[in-house]
This record gives structure tokens, C-alpha cells and sequence, in this order.
């Protein structure tokens, strides 16, 4: 059974289903705030990359800092 968003499930998979990278997870779909999307998209204009190579390598600092917060080495 496949759903309308072209994702899988169970067995099939929707023909517009492409399988992520490796190392890479499930997508997900973000809506920003119009201000914050503007300066998304120059951030990743100036650094040459597409706005979502910018946004997965802010999550994931993000990420890892709030892990490092939660298990601080001993």
C-alpha cells in the first residue's frame, strides 16, 4: 500500500519514490516563517548550496550541540 505523499509502505513503493542518500533518513516538509526563508535562501546562495544542504547542516549542529548539553562528557 503506498499513500498519496510518494512514500513507502509495506512492499510497494510509489513510483515517485526516490530512496535518500546514504546515511540519510526519511524527508520531512518545513514551512518557515517568509523572513526566515528569505534569509535562508541568501545564506545559501552566498555559500553556493541549496537551501536544504543549509538547513540539514543547521539541524544537525543543532543536533549534536543539544546532545553534547544532555551527555557531557565525565
Amino acid at each position: 500500500m503506498e499513500t498519496s505523499g510518494g512514500t513507502p509502505q509495506g512492499d510497494r513503493v510509489s513510483p515517485s519514490f526516490n530512496p535518500p542518500p546514504n546515511g540519510y533518513s526519511n524527508r520531512t516538509s518545513i514551512y518557515f516563517p517568509k523572513d526566515i526563508h528569505e534569509a535562508l535562501v541568501r545564506w545559501a546562495e552566498e555559500e553556493d548550496r541549496p537551501i536544504s544542504n543549509l538547513v540539514v547542516r543547521l539541524v544537525s549542529k543543532a543536533v549534536e550541540e543539544r546532545e553534547k548539553k544532555q551527555n557531557p562528557p565525565q
